[in-house]
């Protein structure tokens, strides 16, 4: 049985007689670097409604409404996620900035798919050397890229032993069949070019760019989060760029928005993890 239960009732009549407990600050959802911590992942915007309201004044079957799609990238999970209507639909590992070049922390929107993508070394000294790259396996963005703006994309990579890790240039990595995958869905989910027939033409002509409109954007939500509660367990990852100030204090904000009462559990001996992501039944933490 959940622990998620405990309290629902309970708790909220108490909750004056405890002491008061140091919850994150910082602009709603989003940590920047002069805030303190992250806070939860925005919810999504639009109503987890399956048809869109009637005009009472017509007739004729109900009118399906749009679906919402939503990426959510966690920097310190290093994990991408895609919802649809607020439901994770797919997830895949990621490869963010190293810390000499942070992934940033923002809100941003996918307009366009760019299929065989060339690569243009940036103006920045750690490509100094580096050429222009016609797409092909050798192309350090794989088969697709998926811009964003102030340089940062979604892409494949040549690299694929850096997934899991801050290795690239603050670009999200993935691995190019997990891209290939997210932009595919993307596309004959928002787009009329949605014939398998199209990715096979982007294939069979690897050396030509194809780009792709959306036919409306894709919010892209770009997170730290060091600490989550899922299923009666803490999840504690890296704090990769060193913006955890307190992980105590993230642990039971996460655990007090989701139902369950912190102050019945030991976290005095919870750490920051160093280098993997660990997880914690709060079964063994009970008091």
């Amino acid at each position: 049985m959940r622990l998620s239960s405990i309290f629902l009732v309970a708790f909220g009549v108490s909750l004056l007689s405890y002491p008061a407990m140091k919850l994150p600050v910082g602009e709603p959802y989003f940590a920047k670097d002069d805030t303190k911590q992250a806070e939860p992942i925005p919810k999504p915007t639009s109503p987890k409604t399956e048809f869109a309201q009637l005009n009472l004044g017509e007739t004729g079957p109900p009118v399906q409404a749009e679906k919402d799609y939503r990426i959510v990238i966690n920097i310190p999970a290093t994990k991408l996620t895609l919802f649809e209507n607020a439901v994770s639909v797919l997830e895949f590992p990621i490869a963010v900035g190293q810390l000499a070049y942070k992934t940033p922390v923002m809100r941003d929107e996918l307009k366009e798919l760019i299929w065989n993508p060339w690569w243009y070394p940036p103006d920045s000294p750690w490509a100094k050397n580096d050429k222009i790259t016609p797409p092909g396996p050798r192309n350090p963005l794989g088969p697709v890229k998926m811009p964003l703006s102030d340089g940062v994309r979604i892409h494949g990579t040549s690299k694929p032993w850096s997934i899991g890790q801050a290795a690239s240039h603050a670009c999200i990595r993935m691995h190019s069949n997990n891209a290939e995958t997210l932009a595919w869905f993307i596309q004959t989910h928002l787009t009329d070019k949605n014939d398998p027939s199209y990715l096979e033409k982007y294939k069979k002509n690897g050396s030509t760019s194809f780009h792709v409109k959306l036919d409306r954007p894709v919010t892209v939500d770009i997170i730290y989060k060091s600490v989550a509660f899922i299923d009666d367990a803490i999840i504690l990852y890296p704090d990769l760029y060193g913006k955890t100030k307190d992980v105590k204090d993230l642990a039971m904000w996460e655990m007090f928005t989701n139902g369950v009462d912190p102050w019945q559990f030991d976290l005095s001996d919870i750490k920051k993890p160093s280098k993997k992501a660990e997880e914690i039944s709060i079964l063994k933490l009970i008091r």
